[in-house]
């Protein structure tokens, strides 16, 4: 079999283009292509991890809400003067009002720091154990900012059924 001269010159150099044409042209599309591949495939990486930041960055902003509004309720509930006596007498009332007898209420000096000045309060009472702790759910809804520090029950030995407790509380008013 016998090739024509001329036609094994236009195979080989249709093949020689090709090739060319493969090692010059297409390889370096493919080799950018390969790289906007990755490129994208780290921008969906990123664009998951900002969709995350955003997620993150709208439930702080809630609670960064939340909070303002429970630091307004907390700042309307301390005074700005300090009102001790009517406190006091709020106090004894409410410990009546729950049948409880009140032994000792004992004011201390008052402590100041950050802008607020905190009175200690030593108050005693003696009746059931419930309506002692009743009596501690009605100093927590109680208008003014006031902190038990400590709590101390102990049976009564003079009268079965009812205790003898002890409250240290801390109330709350501005410095002036």
């Amino acid at each position: 079999m016998q090739f024509d001269r001329q036609a094994v010159l236009w195979t080989t150099a249709i093949i020689v283009v090709t090739g060319c044409f493969l090692l010059l042209v297409t390889r370096p599309q493919f080799e950018r292509m390969g790289r906007l591949t990755a490129l994208l495939a780290s921008e969906r990486v990123c664009r998951a991890g900002n969709a995350n930041v955003e997620e993150s960055l709208a439930k702080l902003r809630r609670e960064v809400n939340s909070l303002a509004a429970e630091t307004a309720d907390f700042d309307r509930r301390i005074p700005d003067q300090e009102k001790l006596g009517s406190f006091l007498e709020d106090l004894t009332r409410l410990a009546r009002g729950r049948d409880l007898i009140p032994e000792t209420v004992e004011p201390g000096a008052p402590v100041r720091w950050s802008g607020l000045v905190a009175r200690p309060v030593a108050f005693k009472v003696r009746g059931p154990l419930a309506a002692v702790c009743a009596l501690v759910g009605d100093l927590e809804r109680m208008p003014r900012l006031t902190r038990i520090e400590r709590f101390e029950a102990r049976l009564d030995r003079d009268v079965p059924g009812r205790v003898s407790a002890a409250l240290d509380l801390r109330l709350f008013s501005r410095a002036s």
